[in-house]
Order: structure tokens, then C-alpha cells, then sequence
């Protein structure tokens, strides 16, 4: 993944709610104490305020991505303990918040026809549930996947869900329902999830993705785990559930306003999100990077203006900036994913990656356990055995049904049929490197 500049926290009250959840967590994290306030927001927020026009609902699809032993169990913690302190003002916000495991399309179906039809879902594990969506040989995880790639539009005031029909269940939603996700994964696990026509289809766009690059943050010696949330962050949140609640039972909702100034600014990131789209041409899987990026803004914006007054929300400039930065973020993530080649594991993915592991060998320095001469590298002359080490434990080349080595084989074999490299001869390699082994020349690589 690539590498990300330090979160900042959310303006506003928003950050207030994240900067509280820092100061509880054992390994304090700012992308996951932002992905639960965002979280919390679209639970309690989703189906009761709109966003400006076209008036969308603000639920969201949030997935943290972290590596292993960061602390992203301080996610499903950190919501748990602030619904805890809601549900003692307001018994009804656990209708608003849950953490369910959605086993299929039925099952999730199912809850969404329940009044008010707005929740957010705190999901653990959610790479592998991914993982299992990809394989349309798991009937329920596809069913899910349809059920959720469904959902995501259906929030605003003017949508109707209708029936969901399944082969073994029918499931009728009368209206809109704001369903939300929040959700962690591993780097790993996220790359070996995604496939290309994930992208394609628009699956994966309908997500807004948090990646924490950094290792294991230094425990917080202050970190109490009986801490209760301050009295203002409590009745801050009890007031828009209890709102929502009001505006569930008139059959209204609120449509959040925008300051000229915000409008501005939105507009000019609608501009960049239309030449995004327009410079991927007829690359679906980079059009989708930006086709719902100007969405995700405007309902991460309007969550924000909801946190600082859910009774005459409006959005500033300072929520526009904060959110559009959020989703380039996100937007980077999958840029570089794709261009690497970390996206699916056909034979189109495979010889991507290995044109980016290529490019890389020819301009950045190899780590001494690669054992590669230098002389050989600046000759860019590549040792197979480099490649295979640097392809083995990837999405693209693991994927492969005959195993990473007949993929790295078949995509050599391509690489030097286009002209992109030519295989050297081993007297010549041994002779001019003293090296012993299958090595290849590169001749020529495309610029991605």
C-alpha cells in the first residue's frame, strides 16, 4: 500500500469524539479513533440528514487498513464503550449501532427491513469476509456482496429499496435504509481480496479506505479501561440519536446546508473527480477510483456538520478540506494498488506486478539479502530467482491455481514475447556477473 502522511483528526466535535477515543486506547491510533467517530456518526446520522443536493443519506462504507498488532481492536472497543454510556440516555440507539456478523444477503436483508432501517454494522475480520465475497463458488458471501453493492445508494429520502430476492428467501424494504459498515483489515489481506472485477463493477468504490502506515504506537501508560467518555461528548451524541429518532417518527429528514465558501471548495474537488474519470479512458477499474470519490466527500462532510449542530447542520469549509483530504487518501490507496498490480490474479495482474517489480529493480537499491550484484543490477540484468522472491507471497502470482511459480514462468514467457525483456544466456551471465542461474535483460518497460 502506499505510503500516507500522518492522519489528521477531524475538525470540529467530531474530533473531540476521536481525540477521546485516543486517550482510552491502549495503542493510540488516529485513522482508528477517525474510523470510529465516522462510524458512530453515520449510525446515529445515516437515513435522518441528507446530504446537499442530490440529497443522498450519510451512510458510509469505512474500512480501516493497518498491519497487524496496531491496535485496531481499539475500533470495535472504542464504539462499544461509547454505546454503552448512549444507552443509558437513550435505550433506543442500539437499534442504530450493532456488531452482527452478516452471514448472507438474507441475513442482512432481513435486519434492514426492521425500523428505523438505518444502522451501522461494526464488522471484524472484515478482509476475509471480503476475501470470501471475491469467490462466487461461496453462494452466501456472493449473496452479501450483491446485498451490500444494493444497499449503498438506497439512503436518500427519494430511494426505495424494494425487494431483494434471493434463492431461497425474499425480503421486501419499504423505503430507504441507510446501512452502514465499518470495518479493519490487514494490508495483506486486502490485496489478496481484491479482484479486478471488484473494481469493475463498483463494488470497491463504494468504500472509503483509512490506512495507518505506521508500526506498533507506543502503549499509552494513561489508558484507563474504565474511563467513561466526558458528559458533553455523551449528550453530544444523544442529542442527534434522539433527533434522528424524532425525524424516524415524522417521516422526515434533514437536509444538510452547505457555506459558500464549502461550496467552492466541493465543487473544485467534483472538477478533479471528473478528470480523474476522464483521464482513465476506457480503464474501468481507474474510473471507479473516482467515480463515488465525490460522493464520499460530501457525506463525510455532512457527518461532520451534523457532530457540530445537528439542528441547523451546515458544512465549512474546514469540514470540505479535512473530508476531501480523507478521500484522496483513499483514492492513493487504490492508484497505487492498481498500478502495481496488486489488484486480482489473472494473467493481466500477474504481468503488471512484475513490470513494477522490474521498474523498481532499475531504480532502487536491493537489500544485501538479495544477494544480487551491484554491477548486475546497473547492467539491468535481473536474476530469476530476484523475481520469484519478489512475486512468491503476492495477491497476482499466489492466486495462481498452478502456484506462484508456474504464474512467475507463464508471465516471463509473455514479458519476452512483447519485447520487454530477453532471457541471457547462462555461460554469458556466469562469465560476465559470476552468477549461476536463469537471468533476463530488460530491454524496454511500458511507463505503468
Amino acid at each position: 500500500m502506499a505510503s500516507q502522511q500522518p492522519l489528521q483528526l477531524p475538525p470540529g466535535n467530531a474530533g473531540e469524539v476521536a481525540r477521546w477515543l485516543l486517550d482510552v486506547a491502549l495503542l493510540p491510533v488516529p485513522e482508528i479513533a477517525t474510523v470510529t467517530t465516522l462510524g458512530l456518526l453515520a449510525g446515529l446520522a445515516g437515513r435522518a440528514w441528507t446530504t446537499p443536493a442530490p440529497g443522498t443519506g450519510l451512510n458510509i462504507y469505512l474500512i480501516l487498513v493497518a498491519r497487524s498488532a496496531t491496535g485496531k481492536e481499539a475500533l470495535h472497543e472504542g464504539a462499544g464503550r461509547l454505546l454503552v454510556a448512549l444507552r443509558r440516555k437513550v435505550p433506543s440507539v442500539v437499534n442504530l449501532i450493532n456488531f452482527d456478523d452478516y452471514a448472507s444477503g438474507p441475513a442482512l436483508a432481513k435486519q434492514c427491513a426492521v425500523e428505523p432501517r438505518s444502522f451501522v454494522n461494526f464488522s471484524s475480520e472484515f478482509g476475509r469476509r471480503l476475501k470470501r465475497m471475491a469467490n462466487p463458488k461461496d453462494a452466501p458471501m456472493a449473496e452479501l456482496r450483491t446485498t451490500f453493492t444494493k444497499l449503498y445508494p438506497k439512503s436518500g429520502p427519494a430511494s426505495f429499496v424494494g425487494d431483494l430476492v434471493y434463492s431461497n428467501a425474499r425480503h421486501s424494504i419499504p423505503g430507504a435504509v441507510a446501512f452502514s459498515v465499518v470495518g479493519e483489515t490487514t494490508p495483506g489481506t486486502l490485496r489478496a481480496a481484491m479482484t479486478g472485477d471488484m473494481m469493475e463493477d463498483g463494488f470497491l468504490s463504494r468504500f472509503g479506505w483509512v490506512e495507518y502506515t505506521g508500526d506498533r504506537p507506543e502503549e499509552n501508560m494513561r489508558a484507563a479501561s474504565h474511563a467513561e467518555p466526558p458528559v458533553h461528548i455523551v449528550e453530544g451524541l444523544a442529542s442527534i440519536a434522539m433527533q434522528a429518532m424524532t425525524l424516524f417518527a415524522n417521516g422526515m429528514t434533514h437536509e444538510v446546508q452547505c457555506m459558500p465558501d464549502a461550496v467552492v471548495t466541493l465543487q473544485a474537488f467534483n472538477d478533479r473527480c471528473n478528470d480523474g474519470i476522464k483521464r482513465a479512458g476506457e480503464n474501468e477499474a481507474h474510473r471507479q477510483v473516482w467515480s463515488r470519490a465525490n460522493l464520499k466527500a460530501r457525506k463525510y462532510a455532512s457527518l461532520l456538520a451534523v457532530a457540530d449542530d445537528h439542528m441547523q447542520p451546515a458544512i465549512s469549509a474546514a469540514h470540505a478540506a479535512w473530508s476531501i483530504a480523507l478521500v484522496e487518501r483513499d483514492a492513493a490507496i487504490f492508484e497505487s494498488s492498481l498500478t502495481s498490480g496488486d489488484v486480482g490474479s489473472d494473467t493481466v495482474a500477474q504481468e503488471r506486478k512484475l513490470r513494477h517489480v522490474l521498474r523498481e529493480y532499475l531504480t532502487q537499491p536491493l537489500r544485501a539479502s538479495y544477494a544480487v550484484p551491484a554491477q548486475m543490477q546497473k547492467d539491468g540484468v535481473v536474476p530469476r530467482r530476484f523475481l520469484q522472491m519478489r512475486t512468491s507471497d503476492t495477491a497476482a502470482f499466489k492466486g495462481h491455481p498452478l502456484g506462484a511459480t508456474a504464474a512467475l514462468d507463464h508471465a516471463l514467457r509473455s514479458l519476452c514475447d512483447s519485447g520487454y525483456i530477453a532471457e541471457m544466456d547462462k555461460t554469458k551471465a556466469g562469465e560476465a556477473y559470476t552468477f549461476q542461474g536463469r537471468c533476463f535483460h530488460i530491454v524496454h518497460l511500458p511507463a505503468t
